[in-house]
Parts: structure tokens; sequence; C-alpha cells
């Protein structure tokens, strides 16, 4: 796809990350090295967003970043895409 001209992107949620707050850092170590491996076996150019918050619980706002919500679509979209419109059609 990306030699058809598209851009790849990754959305993920990982709320561990949140969840680990004494160890924090190396979740997100460990998520992002695990990003990297991947996008350097794929070999082409991959933007990542990770939503970190824990999500919709008990006593807890919903995330509007989080996946199914499409707080980091259009994050990406109207601020990380170098102004290019995005043509949905397509």
């Amino acid at each position: 796809m990306y030699n058809d001209g598209y851009k790849l992107v990754i959305f993920t949620n990982e709320s561990n990350i949140e969840r680990w707050k004494n160890k924090r850092q190396r979740a997100v170590d460990s998520k992002v090295g695990r990003l990297d491996n991947f996008i350097e076996c794929v070999k082409v150019p991959i933007q990542v967003f990770i939503a970190c918050g824990t999500g919709k619980g008990k006593g807890t706002p919903d995330d509007l970043f989080r996946k199914p919500n499409s707080g980091m679509w259009w994050l990406m979209a109207e601020h990380f895409n170098s102004g290019i419109a995005i043509d949905m059609d397509q």
C-alpha cells in the first residue's frame, strides 16, 4: 500500500502503560521497541499513535483517544498529516 501512495498509520490502545504506574517507562520502552522492530521488518515509513489511558470504566470517564473513539484519527488528520487533506473516498 505504501508503494501505491498510501500513508501507513498504526493506532493502538495500550492501557497497560497507564496501569504500570511504577514501571511506566519500562512498559513504554517495551511497546515502542516492538513497534520499532515491526517497522524495521516491513521497511516502510509508518506513523504510530498510542492511546495510553485506561479507557471507560467504573468511575472513569471515556478517553476520546482510545479506539473505538476517533480522537487519534482526528488528531492525526488535523495536526499530523502535513496539511494534506484525507480523501475519505479512497
